[in-house]
């Protein structure tokens, strides 16, 4: 699926790639604190150089301690070093693991009002949502989303225009930089994108021309999950949407 970022910002926290990740593991890990990370930070760095997988949002682990780990399997070791934390995994084409997003800090548990558990359907790695959309008409059109941190925006093919009533005085034009290039796309607002219990008003959305695009074209990006706490969990094909 190809990585749109049609807008600035995204994740937070710092982001190691290509050499500097190697550079910089191999700086924090010499082969005594490989032996015996001294904490937990260390610990997720001593991973992600032995596995060989990158990382970004180091900078958001607390001063914790080390994990024992007894899980087997990589996917199952990082989810018992991060447990406290919200953190997407990136597979390459074989489905090992080649990133690990740290994203925040998990709620604490007295934080319950308004959270909300979703059952995803999975493709692959990717996990499907089922999505009410209601455009600015009020016109309502039910599909399956992909979960993508990635999109700044909800994502949508052009066909979906007439479907949800939009004309054109809802709609302005705008250009997205996608793996394919700068492309043309219509930008505008849904009245409302509702996920299980969990309702957002005002959400933007861009359409894309499916001859243009080269990417999946039916996206959940952050224009409604930034009203969310979002934690994933692959285990139980779910998510949980927790209202900031």
């Amino acid at each position: 699926m190809g990585t749109l970022r049609h807008l600035e910002g995204g994740r937070r926290g710092i982001v190691l790639s290509g050499a500097l990740v190697w550079a910089m593991l191999t700086w924090a890990l010499p082969a005594a604190a490989q032996a015996a990370a001294e904490d937990l930070r260390a610990q997720v760095l001593e991973l992600a150089l032995t596995e060989g997988f990158q990382v970004s949002g180091l900078d958001l682990i607390d001063d914790a301690p080390p994990r024992k780990l007894r899980a087997k399997g990589l996917a199952r070791r990082i989810s018992a070093l991060l447990s406290d934390y919200n953190y997407l995994l990136l597979h390459d084409r074989k489905g090992g693991v080649r990133e690990l997003w740290i994203l925040e800090p998990k709620p604490t548990a007295t934080a319950v009002v308004g959270r909300y558990a979703v059952g995803t359907t999975r493709r692959g790695r990717h996990h499907l949502v089922e999505t009410a959309l209601v455009g600015p008409n009020g016109r309502r059109q039910d599909m399956a989303l992909v979960l993508d941190t990635g999109a700044t925006t909800i994502v949508l093919p052009q066909e979906m225009i007439e479907l949800l009533g939009f004309q054109d005085k809802d709609l302005r034009d705008g250009w997205s930089r996608t793996v394919g290039g700068r492309i043309p796309v219509k930008l505008g607002k849904l009245k409302t994108v509702k996920v299980g219990h969990a309702l957002a008003k005002d959400v933007a959305v861009a359409f894309f021309a499916e001859e243009d695009a080269g990417m999946e074209l039916s996206l959940l990006g952050m224009s409604f999950l930034e009203h969310f706490r979002l934690t994933i969990e692959d285990a139980k094909d779910q998510i949980i949407l927790m209202a900031k």
